[in-house]
């Protein structure tokens, strides 16, 4: 949650990761402006936004329509449930494993 201190912390786990799939990407992270410095320093992240309840909505994020959005991929770890859309990255996912060879060995 952007909003909680706990899951700021726990969610810098995924930022290396995130860097890695997407090299060509620059990573923001949108939390509340009293918790920038916990970030502040990560290599990671190109730049700290601040959360507003509106990034709650991936196609406000990524677009949808004729709205453009602002950015190409969005993650929303903090809404992983059927009653949000937090997953379409416009056709960018890139996968981190080779599915098709895992599988087949």
């Amino acid at each position: 949650m952007p909003e909680s201190i706990g899951d700021i912390y726990l969610s810098t786990a995924l930022f290396e990761n995130i860097k890695r799939q997407y090299p060509n990407h620059n990573l923001y992270v949108a939390v509340k402006p009293e918790y920038f410095d916990i970030l502040k320093g990560n290599e990671n992240i190109h730049r700290v936004i601040s959360y507003t309840p509106q990034m709650d909505q991936i196609l406000w994020l990524e677009g949808a329509g004729d709205h453009k959005g602002y950015f190409e991929v969005a993650f929303l770890p903090h809404i992983g449930t059927q009653r949000f859309l937090d997953y379409i990255h416009n056709g960018k996912t890139n996968i981190q494993f080779n599915i098709k060879e895992e599988l087949c060995t």
